[in-house]
């Protein structure tokens, strides 16, 4: 029995090597400040298995659960183009919906994070439209809890599931992605469209086949990339940040 792992390599053309990323205003002014000095920063991801790096590389091979993932790419560039430190701290569990902020609500707050990344969504959805309201109830309410204790909160979506898996209705994955880009927009934090990355790059590229490692909801390595690119550039606060000089970073 043989195992085949296939990664995919991107090159910018010369045009998007030259493109810079409109700075951010997401950020409160004391982490902005942070990242343009230099100083060292906190970041905190809650999320479910993809958070957790589920079937990447680092983790299947070295039970490492950060390194090939969207949080892993996003701290070692924040890293490299701040010449800072992060300090990096994963809560996160396979399966597991928005009740899982609850659980560790108390070991966030002691953290006390400059950013917490709420990445949930995926298996909230499958409650279906009867779960949407309090969907929206629950995660509205924990990025003003968490902003109202100082710390910046930054919301993921999520791509479709396979659509050939019984549980997964493309209508409700629309109907909670919009929920989560309501309540960013609302609350004034920003909201990572992993939709409509996964949507561009489905027109070249079979998610299914070639993004996910289950043939269903767990990214690649190249899929997290994705994911980084969406949720990057938030932390841009400088205006000559070329996508050219990051290194995980898909146009």
């Amino acid at each position: 029995m043989y195992q085949i792992h296939v990664n995919y390599s991107y090159s910018l053309t010369v045009e998007e090597t030259k493109r810079t990323i409109t700075p951010s205003s997401y950020l409160s002014e004391s982490t902005r400040q942070k990242l343009k000095r230099g100083d060292d920063i906190s970041i905190a991801l809650a999320g479910d298995s993809i958070a957790g790096g589920a079937q990447t590389t680092g983790q299947y091979f070295h039970d490492d659960r950060i390194a090939d993932t969207f949080f892993g790419y996003l701290c070692k560039t924040i890293e490299r183009v701040y010449d800072c430190k992060v300090s990096k701290k994963l809560i996160s569990e396979g399966g597991i919906g928005r009740d899982y902020l609850a659980q560790n609500t108390d070991e966030i707050l002691t953290l006390k994070p400059d950013v917490l990344i709420i990445e949930f969504g995926m298996n909230d959805h499958i409650d279906g439209r009867e779960a949407a309201e309090s969907f929206h109830e629950d995660i509205d309410s924990y990025v003003k809890y968490f902003k109202d204790a100082g710390i910046d909160v930054i919301l993921v979506g999520f791509f479709k599931q396979n659509p050939f898996w019984i549980k997964e209705n493309a209508s409700d994955t629309e109907l909670y992605n919009n929920i989560l880009s309501t309540i960013a927009r609302e609350n004034n934090v920003y909201f990572a469209d992993i939709q409509a990355r996964f949507d561009k790059v489905s027109k070249v590229k079979d998610i299914y086949e070639d993004v996910t490692v289950d043939y269903m909801h767990h990214p690649s390595d190249w899929g997290h990339q994705l994911y980084f690119s969406e949720v990057f550039p938030v932390f841009c606060v400088d205006e000559d940040i070329r996508t050219g000089d990051i290194q995980y970073y898909v146009y």
